[in-house]
């Protein structure tokens, strides 16, 4: 319920076409129909690679009538969508966001999912506008994260005819800034950034023989393990619950041969640690958190190794019975029944989501959602559900929101059924969240705009809301510096914005603005995160009969628009050199939020760049790894 579709009655999408490219379906799912063609949910599509494609070993496509998934990627994106419980009573099966959808889906990937290419994707891209799709998911990306890209290209000339296209905004948080990939970087498409899931589906496990019955809840990824992947476990040679670092230098050489690896979280990523333990013979690793919560979303680099995660709680006690028992004469028995948990860092930013801004210093990712610990549909030939992480499955939650909010004919603003105004409007009422605890700085701290936005979509916001207003992002581009100014600050800029009033009574509306957390990219690939400085970003509204330009009232009646003034001011170097001395390049964000006398409130973000960027490393964006 963190974008509160549970609270929403309202509509479910009927008569909205809703399309996917990706791997294509497996229609056979009784979640998802049962079949393919004219009268199923699944009602038409076309496979544009053949189950064999696989670039760069396989180039040539083998496309059929027939867009049957053989790798399960599009079908737990079409669960997300569409999907309908054939038994609610069941915890196993999946309700998705707008069940009431028509749905077609177009095969771009072979069973390997390991890669497409421009063209089907383009191929893909215009079927989908002649089938007559209202929204396209596209749970994808290319590397290339440039504007002039074909399929950022195509975007954003489909989307000038009409199309909307959602678009998952990449997972490569880790490869530094402007890493928002194509076409989720073109003008017009909605790229959706991912939150943790709060709950998340997970299993337990006990020690065998354990005359406590100590049962662990644990998540697993994608497919729940078997009764048989239990077996003994073993943890680095200190057998310490306290180590700092466990896991981020080299095993001995088949350390792990023959057992699972147990590895506390902290001191290196989890990539290093999982790859360690595969290099000293692991297939099986349990991660267990420094706090008492699972951990959220593991990206897990080997295919081949398979990874859990525990609490702080479980790992400790499991380190216990390897200090009582020797290290590696513990043996764990997984449970087969799945059950609900906590999420570390629940509603927080996702730490794979990948940084904005875009190459032209516009704004992206332009909002969040729910991506990271997703339990959904899955081949019946591979178990029928799985748990998945990623943009992949943040943008599907979009989409869902999306054929709501078109399908919804309360609503005055959603009723014009102008799809810029819908974009506008699932932007301007979208709520800031914070960064994860690990990549947070002390406290709390608002997630920089660069990897959200304007924040979390909520359709209670979108389906609710009296006013509208535009613009929904105030693109502060690059602020250079001045350098003939003792504090170096740089230029102001001005926004004009326009806000309408569809309410049946007037409203007085008040201004406020959030800094979010300051990033320095002087080295794009590393961007280090920083507690905003209080004030040092310098925002000011409309102002009533004289004030300091901290915060007017504007009154609006009925069916009125007013044009304001608002004007931003980044950091200037010398509140900058109070957080990190030195830096040359940063970015600033925040929003501006606009509340109306009952309490509705709809948000601007805002954000770009200050420096002297002296010692700015431009990025490489013809091998951007």
């Amino acid at each position: 319920n963190l974008t509160r579709v549970n609270e929403y009655k309202d509509s479910s999408g009927k008569r909205v076409v809703v399309c996917t490219i990706d791997s294509g379906v497996d229609y056979t799912h009784p979640d998802l129909g049962g079949c393919f063609g004219k009268g199923c949910r699944v009602s038409f599509g076309y496979d544009f690679a053949g189950d064999a494609f696989n670039p760069p070993d396989v180039v040539t496509p083998s496309p059929k009538l027939d867009p049957m998934d053989c790798n399960g990627h599009g079908t737990h994106v079409a669960g997300i969508i569409m999907a309908v419980p054939t038994d609610p009573t069941k915890n196993t099966e999946v309700t998705g966001i707008a069940p009431n959808v028509m749905f077609g889906t177009y095969k771009v990937f072979g069973c390997s999912g390991a890669g497409t290419n421009t063209a089907l994707i383009l191929k893909a891209m215009d079927q989908a506008y002649k089938d007559g799709c209202t929204i396209v998911n596209l749970s994808l990306g290319t590397s290339d994260v440039m504007e002039d890209s074909p399929e950022a290209i195509s975007a954003t000339q489909l989307a000038k005819r009409g199309l909307v296209l959602v678009v998952a905004a990449g997972n490569d948080q880790e490869l530094g800034a402007f890493r928002i990939t194509s076409p989720a970087i073109s003008n017009g498409v909605l790229a959706v950034g991912s939150v943790e899931n709060i709950r998340a589906m997970g299993r337990t496990l006990r020690v065998a023989g354990d005359s406590t019955g100590f049962q662990m809840p644990f998540t697993f990824p994608s497919k729940p393990p078997t009764e048989s992947a239990g077996g003994k476990i073993k943890t680095g040679e200190a057998v310490d619950s306290q180590v700092q670092d466990d896991g981020c230098t080299p095993y001995p050489k088949d350390f792990f041969k023959g057992y699972i690896a147990l590895i506390r979280r902290m001191g290196c990523t989890f990539a290093v640690k999982i790859q360690n333990a595969y290099d000293a013979g692991a297939t099986s690793v349990i991660l267990y958190n420094n706090v008492d919560q699972t951990i959220g979303t593991v990206l897990n680099p080997l295919a081949n190794v398979v990874a859990y995660t525990v609490s702080s709680t479980s790992g400790e006690y499991l380190v216990q019975q390897l200090q009582v028992k020797g290290n590696g004469n513990v043996e764990v028995v997984f449970g087969q029944t799945n059950v609900g948990i906590d999420v570390a860092n629940g509603g927080r930013m996702s730490t794979f989501s990948s940084w904005g801004l875009s190459t032209d210093w516009d704004i992206k990712p332009d909002v969040v959602a729910p991506g990271g610990q997703i339990y959904s549909t899955y081949p019946m030939n591979m178990g029928g559900y799985a748990v998945l992480s990623g943009t992949s499955m943040a943008s599907p939650h979009l989409t869902g929101i999306y054929a709501l909010a078109v399908s919804n004919t309360k609503s005055a603003i959603l009723s014009t059924l102008r799809l810029d105004v819908i974009n506008t409007l699932i932007k301007i009422t979208s709520v800031p969240i914070a960064l994860p605890s690990a990549t947070s700085p002390p406290g709390f701290a608002f997630a920089p705009v660069a990897l959200q936005g304007n924040g979390l979509v909520d359709i209670m916001n979108i389906t609710q809301a009296t006013t509208f207003i535009y613009p929904a992002t105030l693109q502060c581009k690059v602020n250079p510096w001045n350098s003939n100014d003792a504090a170096g600050e740089p230029e102001t800029r001005l926004f004009q914005i326009v806000i309408a009033n569809v309410d049946s009574i007037s409203h007085n509306y008040s201004f406020s603005h959030q800094q979010a957390a300051h990033v320095s990219i002087e080295d794009p690939l590393n961007p280090k995160i920083f507690a905003a400085s209080p004030n040092s970003t310098v925002v000011r509204f409309p102002e009533v009969g004289g004030g300091d330009g901290l915060g007017g009232v504007v009154v609006v009646g009925v069916n009125e628009t007013v044009s304001v003034v608002v004007s931003i001011r980044g950091p200037s170097k010398e509140a900058l050199q109070y957080v990190l001395k030195d830096s040359s390049a940063w970015f600033f964000s925040g929003w501006v939020h606009v509340l109306d006398d009952k309490g509705k409130k709809y948000t601007l973000s805002y954000g770009g760049s200050v420096g002297d960027f002296k010692k700015f490393v431009p990025i490489d964006t013809v091998n951007p790894n």
